[in-house]
């Protein structure tokens, strides 16, 4: 991972993964870079192993608010920044 950043990753209760190893398993929202193309895969540490997962839900977004909208609305799991997410 390059640095630390503060991320979320937005879900509803029901959906919450007990394992960061199992969030591929769960519907989760992949965002296409602007920049690229590429699909994004999330970064995350679990006791100092850095892991990536690779989204293979039904939804592909590369606009930060509508990636929101799709975790809060319970459709799919979604990672972005922590600064990004608004106040419900």
């Amino acid at each position: 991972m390059h640095g630390r950043r503060r991320i979320a990753i937005l879900f509803r209760e029901a959906q919450n993964p007990a394992n960061p190893r199992d969030l591929g398993e769960h519907r989760g929202v992949s965002y296409r870079q602007t920049t690229g193309g590429g699909l994004y895969a999330w970064e995350l540490e679990l006791d100092g192993e850095e892991l990536q997962v690779r989204e293979n839900g039904p939804l592909i977004i590369n606009d930060g608010e509508m990636l929101e909208a799709a975790a809060l609305d319970g459709l799919a799991l979604a990672y972005t920044f922590e600064s990004q997410v608004h106040s419900a």
